[in-house]
């Protein structure tokens, strides 16, 4: 059994929204207050004492709110969760059943409630905390089929639960918890029934016990136990790192203890839903790859829904290519005849599992390429004295924002710029990364025969970066120096190529210098000369 489809109808910051789950993982973006956490309150209405949707969810300035959950692909075992009576037959004849819940707020502690089952009508009466169904009229055989009392699936792991929660609001324990029948198979929000979670999982004989083992000493490095403790109600989570001293839980930081707690429910049966809010949070970014990688694999048997901020958890998660990848956004919607009711809204859109969308969602959260060790846009210049006096200089002085974002690359002439782009394009954009370096990358070239004839040829071969390749209006870079860096360089003209070279070395060197040790006239004196390729930089600059 999964949730095949939400739908809410002005509930909080929702209007109206239709979601339609993969089987397997689906991964919520988005920002702060942007209608995330209700998606995943809207499922936790399923089962019994989580904190699902209430009356007091009901969206601002409506009267009533409703919420559609479309369950699919349901088993014999799964039906026993709505059970007949008056029936000789135990079971129910069909795979969906669509629960639609309505708030009423108009009616303070009223509710509505309809069940579908295949679009045949039934009659309801309900509580927020019960559907009681009349009755089920099956067009087929034209029986009568009764219902009572789903009031939502169980919240015991023995009796047949179907959510496992793992929200933002879970707490380190500072107390254990006493051995009892509710701490050892009850689904609760936070962790307070971690220690007998631990205690059940460390027993030899539990099943899961050599998986449990196996993914805490890969993710944690140690494998957590129940250690003796002073309190009165019961051991606590321990490393028995000496058996007479051993290390609890609560000393060793609140991120160990929500490892734990996750890695805890990811062991338990299959068919199940985990909703997962901001999985990130208190966790480094190695045991966040490793319970990535635990995630998919249970991915295979059971279902997730994870809220997330993270730029590894959308990497790591969206590379399977059945996840599907929700976008949440909010703005500010005027109501009312007068305008004057200004509520927050949200929209959620479905975006494709591309490198391109990710990134594109990724950006609108604040996330640039430069923070995933990548540089967003390349330069290419003809060569390295060009390239060391815009890097060093012209950059953090006249484009800045450019700095940590831009790579500068210099050829070694005219003749290597063709190749130099040739290899860029192989490595970027012909591979996995092509999105992101998409129209990112420029050449900027000597306006000489050589340099006209290398941005002639790349204009040819790749005509949708013609905009990219540009020529510079000097023949020689060197002529955009301030003097007297320019009068030096006019007197290496007859040089031979190999002196050339080296005097050109030198006086890059030179110029780096002078700026290093009187920066306030070289800024004066560069933006003079230099005009040009400071605009050039500062027109890349707006493009990215």
């Amino acid at each position: 059994m999964y949730v095949k489809k939400l739908e809410l109808f002005s509930i909080r910051s929702f209007d109206r929204a239709t979601i339609e789950f993969s089987k397997g993982i689906n991964l919520i973006v988005g920002a702060n207050n942007s209608g995330k956490s209700t998606i995943l309150r809207a499922l936790l209405k399923l089962q019994q004492r989580l904190p699902g949707l209430t009356k007091e969810d009901v969206r601002k300035s409506y009267n009533t709110g409703q919420t559609c959950i479309d369950l699919f692909e349901i088993s014999g075992k799964d039906k026993t969760m709505f059970p007949l009576r008056n029936s000789p037959d135990p079971s129910i004849q069909t795979n969906e059943i669509v629960l639609l819940n309505l708030w009423d707020n108009s009616q303070i502690g009223k509710s509505e409630e309809q069940v579908l089952i295949n679009q045949n009508a039934v009659q309801v009466s309900a509580t927020e905390t019960e559907i009681k169904i009349d009755k089920i009229v099956n067009d087929v055989y034209g029986t009568i089929k009764y219902f009572y009392n789903f009031s939502g699936f169980s919240s015991m792991e023995d009796e047949g639960n179907f959510i496992y929660p793992f929200l933002t609001k879970r707490k380190q324990l500072i107390h254990a918890i006493p051995t009892t029948r509710e701490a050892s198979f009850g689904i609760v929000e936070g962790l307070q029934y971690l220690p007998i979670r631990v205690q059940h999982l460390t027993n030899p004989t539990n099943p899961f016990f050599p998986e449990y083992q196996k993914h805490c000493l890969d993710i944690l490095g140690f494998c957590p136990g129940i250690g003796p403790s002073d309190e009165m109600n019961g051991n606590k989570v321990a490393f028995l790192a000496l058996r007479k001293e051993p290390i609890y839980l609560e000393s060793m930081g609140e991120g160990t203890a929500n490892i734990l707690g996750l890695l805890t429910i990811l062991l338990a049966e299959e068919n199940k839903l985990f909703v997962i809010e901001e999985l990130e949070n208190d966790i480094h970014p190695e045991a966040l790859k490793k319970l990535l990688d635990l995630i998919i694999a249970k991915s295979k048997t059971n279902q997730f829904v994870i809220s997330t901020h993270s730029n590894i958890v959308v990497k790591y998660l969206a590379g399977l290519q059945e996840t599907k990848i929700f976008f949440t956004e909010v703005s500010i919607q005027q109501t009312g005849e007068d305008g004057h009711i200004k509520l927050p809204t949200s929209s959620i859109e479905q975006i494709e599992n591309t490198p391109k969308e990710r990134l594109r969602i990724l950006e609108k959260l604040g996330y640039d390429v430069f923070d995933f060790d990548f540089f967003k846009s390349y330069i290419l210049f003809e060569e390295s004295s060009a390239e060391a006096i815009v890097k060093e200089f012209l950059i953090p002085e006249f484009a800045p924002s450019l700095r940590y974002k831009v790579r500068t690359i210099a050829a070694s002439g005219a003749a290597d710029i063709a190749p130099r782009f040739v290899d860029f394009m192989r490595l970027f954009v012909y591979i996995h990364l092509a999105p992101i370096y998409e129209k990112r990358a420029w050449v900027i070239a000597d306006n000489d025969n050589e340099g006209q004839k290398a941005i002639g040829k790349l204009k040819e071969k790749f005509p949708a970066w013609k905009d990219h390749f540009l020529l510079l209006a000097k023949p020689d870079f060197e002529e955009y120096y301030p003097e007297p860096f320019r009068t030096k360089f006019s007197q290496m003209r007859g040089l031979d190529k190999m002196s050339l070279k080296k005097r050109k070395e030198d006086l890059v060197n030179e110029v780096v210098n002078w700026v290093k040790n009187d920066k306030e006239t070289a800024i004066k004196q560069f933006q003079d000369s230099a005009s040009e390729v400071i605009s050039l930089l500062r027109v890349i600059e707006k493009n990215i």
